[in-house]
């Protein structure tokens, strides 16, 4: 997960305190401070005690600076604010060390119940802008859909029922006791090819045929979820901007049919289109690679992190729709 997650991202590093101590050769010990940042990241000081007497050598100790290496930002200091605070994690006291930890250093053990403790927990604001990029992907909340279960099937709400924020939330956290489905709107940021079970797409030589006919016209880095317990593939597209959704989907439509996939047949289908959306990070929900083996489930990390990830991911890979539109115009009209 840790490698996954943070091999891409653009981090901005600029303050977070940590108060080493040093020595010289005289003797005379005081403190290095070592100032970093994580932008959007919680910080917190902690403290790094001398590793025993090996090492000291002419100014600095080396062995403090390799152990500054190796600390990782932000996913082994960010969350340690919020996670103590919240329970999740406790600190050891002074004096409260175990036999094999170097004497003095402050250490992270596992709150009880907390087996999801090693994820990072982002500041309020982060979370909030996270939530607000991902509920603007679904501006129709009309006609939703809810589901119980991964064999039942999808029920239409109260046509006066809007859907709201707090349920989206409550959903994608976990909380809601049923999966929810939104309908298309009429402009678009994204674009899903949604493979079902027992579908050829979903072999290796499938999906790559897919993901060949999209490489096509310079739609490169799609990602592929499973979207909740009814195990449904979603290969999804990012755009910067909304487009048409009866634009996009109609010509992408032309353009897998003109390569042998026609979508509505085979387990393969498209959103926007005329069926329910079963929206991302709800019960079920996973990373997975081209193999169908999961990388991450969302069960495995905090909402807040799952959000996070997914939101990342977005801003990774998303392109011009307009462009796109006007590459498939040409290309189907050549």
């Amino acid at each position: 997960m840790d490698d996954y997650y943070y091999s891409d991202q653009d981090e901005s590093v600029s303050e977070t305190r940590e108060t080493l101590p040093a020595q010289m050769e005289d003797g005379v010990s005081y403190n290095l401070q070592v100032e970093t940042k994580v932008e959007n990241f919680v910080s917190r000081t902690f403290h790094l005690d001398p590793l025993g007497d090996a090492g000291i050598a002419k100014g600095f100790r080396s062995d403090i600076f390799e152990k500054l290496k190796s600390v990782k930002f932000p996913s082994e200091v960010a969350h340690m604010a919020d996670a103590e605070c919240s329970g999740e994690v406790d600190l050891a006291e002074d004096g409260d060390d175990d036999a094999d930890s170097p004497a003095g250093e402050d250490r992270i053990r596992p709150g009880i119940n907390s087996p999801q403790v090693r994820y990072e927990t982002l500041c309020n604001v982060t979370t909030r802008n996270n939530q607000k990029s991902f509920l603007d992907l679904f501006p129709n909340r009309f006609a939703s859909c809810i589901k119980r279960g991964k064999d039942g099937d999808w029920r239409e709400t109260s046509q006066f029922h809007h859907l709201s924020d707090e349920e989206m939330i409550e959903s994608i956290e976990g909380r809601a006791p049923f999966l929810r489905a939104c309908m298309a709107d009429k402009e678009t940021r994204l674009i899903v090819v949604m493979i079902e079970r027992d579908s050829y797409y979903r072999t290796v030589e499938g999906l790559a045929k897919i993901r060949d006919c999209l490489q096509c016209i310079g739609v490169n880095q799609l990602k592929l979820f499973v979207s909740d317990e009814s195990e449904q593939w979603q290969l999804f597209g990012f755009f910067s901007k909304p487009v048409s959704s009866t634009r996009i989907s109609s010509l992408l439509s032309s353009w897998l049919r003109r390569n042998g996939i026609v979508p509505g047949t085979a387990g393969v289908s498209l959103f926007p289109g005329p069926d329910p959306f079963c929206f991302p990070l709800q019960k079920g929900f996973a990373w997975i690679n081209d193999s169908g083996h999961t990388i991450v489930a969302r069960n495995e990390v905090s909402p807040e992190a799952a959000l996070a990830l997914f939101i990342a991911d977005m801003e990774r890979t998303e392109i011009d729709g307009e462009e796109l539109i006007e590459r498939l115009d040409q290309v189907l009209n050549q």
